[in-house]
């Protein structure tokens, strides 16, 4: 890893990036983002910057996807199917799971999720994230011509953080 970027991740980690509600704490100076901020009205925080912020949306997105790369190319490697972003209906609603996974009789959905990490927030995205594609079962399996159907979760904190409850 390259010394500034090894700076950046620690400085990430700490939430030491120096923006402007982080500077002008205290100070009657514009908090709003300086890119987004004229439209949303938000203000320039760490958690903004790295998850909410349109401006870097295509970022975000780029991340999210490069995950999911990976992690198809892992489970193809081990014998798996993966279908991506399939659209799945159960009545009037329609899903989009990340992942559907299947192998050997047996059928799983996946959510990848990347939420900003503070004391409980990993453990209950991915709490979240199972329990939302719950009723996909039946869509599923019909899907993959599978026997047996769960639901999974990628949970990674935005700064690095690690869910306990990955699979």
């Amino acid at each position: 890893m390259i010394r500034r970027n090894f700076i950046f991740a620690i400085k990430m980690r700490f939430n030491l990036i120096p923006t402007r509600l982080q500077t002008n704490r205290d100070q009657e100076q514009r908090t709003q983002c300086r890119r987004c901020g004229e439209v949303s009205g938000a203000q320039e925080c760490l958690i903004h910057v790295a998850q909410n912020c349109s401006y870097n949306h295509g970022l975000t997105c780029r991340r999210h996807n490069e995950i999911i790369s990976l992690l198809v190319s892992l489970m193809e490697s081990a014998g798996s199917n993966c279908v991506t972003e399939s659209l799945l209906k159960v009545g009037d609603a329609t899903y989009k799971p990340d992942l559907v996974i299947s192998k050997e009789g047996k059928c799983w959905t996946m959510d990848i999720s990347i939420p900003y990490e503070n004391k409980d927030s990993l453990a209950k995205c991915h709490k979240e994230k199972c329990q939302k594609y719950l009723s996909l079962s039946e869509a599923a399996r019909e899907l993959t011509r599978a026997t047996e159907f769960s639901t999974l979760a990628f949970v990674i904190g935005e700064r690095g953080a690690w869910c306990r409850n990955n699979c």
